[in-house]
């Protein structure tokens, strides 16, 4: 009888199985690791600065209330969110068809 080829990764068999789930515990944990720190820190912006201006930027100096500002902004997260998606469809693609070509 052959030996089983060893697996590359060796991940911890530590999953959410009893709940159904079936997702590991340490990406939850990491997730909510660097989750967590961001949403404290926005939240406390938040309530720091309600009406988005910034007291050292002056009365009128705030960043946070120009809709200009904020639309160029939400064009370019948007602009690379899709062009890193597609990408990393292409390359999902790329590796399904490489392995039908194995078999």
């Amino acid at each position: 009888q052959k030996n089983p080829p060893k697996p590359l990764l060796r991940r911890k068999s530590s999953t959410f199985a009893a709940t159904g789930r079936g997702c590991d515990t340490s990406v939850v944990r990491f997730s909510f690791l660097v989750a967590f720190p961001n949403a404290i820190l926005a939240a406390g912006l938040f309530l720091m600065y309600p009406d988005g201006t910034l007291s050292f930027f002056g009365e009128n100096g705030g960043v946070l209330t120009e809709t200009i500002v904020w639309s160029g902004f939400t064009f370019l997260l948007g602009f690379l969110v899709v062009f890193r998606s597609s990408q990393s469809y292409a390359r999902w693609w790329e590796g399904c068809t490489a392995v039908h070509r194995m078999r």
